[in-house]
């Protein structure tokens, strides 16, 4: 069952920015192809984003899947490796000390683990989450993201979750997550105007150098220049030359 499937931009270690394809699945069971899917998965998305591509695989479960493909045909050997991370290793006190984005993401699945099917335990693991997200000093691509993955592992829309958290996940989050969305918008609408300006002045310095260039073959016609020469000369078709006479 697909969860989630999204591009993220996030920053890297070389202070440049990347893009991220997050797609999260839930496996009821163990899957002996799973490895070969990764690989199909992988190629897409390469070839999708034309960018160097890392695969990753979260597992929840304790049971570990192989972390790679092998495959053979007459002596030539395909061979893929991804990253695997295993969810219940890791301990829920680290992931709280540690602030970054995807550790955020991590400790709300650790979370999630812990709480199974205790409704009490996912609404508390949720105003923790809700707590600590909003005053961290996070952008508001991340927050946004970071509170729409907590509703969706939490399953926030559960009946068995209280109206309180449901009246509270309405009044705090929503307005936050349509905050930021509006933000976004508003930061495309500057970038797309930068670039509108920016496209304005390089037609205006084509434009300029166009008259130019009709300047000079105006003035090589007044000398008598051909118009073999003044196409030489100034790269115009012959069309352009004749409406100059």
């Amino acid at each position: 069952m697909r969860v989630l499937d999204v591009f993220l931009n996030v920053p890297l270690l070389n202070d440049e920015n990347g893009s991220v394809a997050l797609l999260v699945e839930q496996q009821h069971r163990d899957d002996e192809k799973f490895a070969l899917k990764m690989l199909e998965l992988y190629v897409r998305l390469r070839d999708k984003s034309r960018t160097k591509t890392t695969a990753l695989a979260i597992f929840t479960g304790s049971v570990n899947n192989a972390d790679r493909f092998v495959d053979s045909c007459y002596g030539v050997e395909l061979s893929f490796k991804y990253n695997a991370f295993y969810l219940p290793e890791k301990e829920i006190d680290d992931l709280r000390r540690d602030k970054r984005p995807f550790a955020r993401v991590v400790l709300a699945g650790r979370m999630s683990l812990d709480a199974g099917d205790d409704v009490k335990a996912r609404e508390a693991y949720a105003w923790e989450m809700w707590n600590t997200t909003t005053e961290q000093d996070y952008e508001n691509r991340e927050r946004r993201f970071i509170l729409d993955f907590s509703n969706r592992i939490f399953r926030l829309s559960d009946p068995m979750i209280s109206q309180e958290l449901k009246e509270a996940y309405k009044m705090r989050i929503i307005p936050l997550r349509d905050y930021v969305r509006e933000i976004e918008l508003e930061d495309a609408r500057e970038e797309g105007i930068e670039k509108g300006i920016e496209q304005g002045i390089e037609e205006g310095i084509k434009k300029g150098k166009m008259e130019g260039i009709f300047e000079v073959a105006r003035s090589m016609l007044a000398d008598g220049s051909s118009a073999e020469t003044i196409r030489k000369y100034t790269g115009l078709n012959e069309k352009d030359i004749l409406s100059l006479s």
